[in-house]
């Protein structure tokens, strides 16, 4: 069952990354990607289909009701020379802002020249289309690479490699955080 049906839904167009195709008819007014089955905790890695942009785009569409669309990216495209998320991001409607509040994503950079890792900070710790998972205020999900997807607490090392934080324009903000 998509869970996402009875919330606002938002589309985000992405030039640079592949746009969303259209979902069969019977689900076209829903969030295509909640649709996905699976939690959001504990998925096998897989890159391109179940890594840290996919629990990204997945978190979004499930837990906003934002459809962010799919993006077809190689495996190892940080050591290429590409920078797939700064890239992209603004034309994807997000916007950079100083401090996290719940559902911005955390952009990391882990060995490498540039971010190639991103997680969703959860102030609250919950997750409202999994409510079997206990509430684990102050983290941020992710999905490393060749481990199963996670919260951790995000502070010490999470922290020191955070390079910024983006929120998207649908996302009711008080403005007093963003980065002009």
């Amino acid at each position: 069952m998509c869970l996402a049906a009875t919330r606002p839904r938002h589309q985000a167009s992405i030039s640079a990354w592949r746009p969303r195709t259209s979902p069969p008819p019977r689900i076209a007014a829903r969030c295509w990607r909640s649709c996905i089955p699976g939690s959001l905790i504990g998925r096998k890695f897989a890159h391109g289909v179940h890594d840290c942009l996919s629990i990204v785009l997945d978190f979004y569409c499930r837990e906003m009701g934002i459809d962010l669309g799919q993006c077809e990216r190689e495996d190892g495209w940080w050591e290429k020379g590409r920078n797939l998320y700064l890239e992209n991001l603004p034309a994807a409607g997000f916007v950079q802002v100083s401090a996290p509040q719940h559902g911005d994503m955390v952009l990391m950079q882990t060995r490498s020249k540039v971010p190639n890792q991103a997680g969703v900070y959860l102030a609250d710790g919950v997750l409202k289309t999994e409510p079997e998972h206990f509430p684990a205020p102050g983290t941020i999900l992710h999905h490393l690479y060749s481990r199963d997807s996670k919260r951790d607490i995000y502070g010490g090392y999470w922290r020191e490699v955070t390079v910024s934080y983006w929120r998207h324009k649908c996302v009711q903000t008080t403005g007093a955080d963003l980065l002009k």
